[in-house]
């Protein structure tokens, strides 16, 4: 998940497999487009859940915050 997220890899230069005295090339992931494939079940449900409650990622992102402690304290006790 790293090298997707935006990570420095170390990377073989000839690929293959990693050894302990081999010098490596580092990488930087974080302008890499990764496109992957795979079956994803229940995708689509959360998707729509979250195109219909509105809720997302990003700048233009609706911030959510859970009540503080002391807001549920004084929920209680009023």
């Amino acid at each position: 998940m790293k090298l997707i997220e935006g990570t420095v890899a170390a990377v073989p230069p000839q690929g293959g497999r990693k050894h302990p005295q081999q010098e490596f090339l580092q990488v930087d992931t974080s302008k890499i487009l990764f496109i992957c494939g795979g079956a994803f079940a229940g995708l689509d449900k959360v998707i729509s859940h979250r195109v219909e409650t509105g809720s997302g990622i990003g700048f233009g992102a609706t911030v959510k915050r859970s009540p503080t402690k002391q807001a549920k304290r004084a929920a209680g006790a009023g």
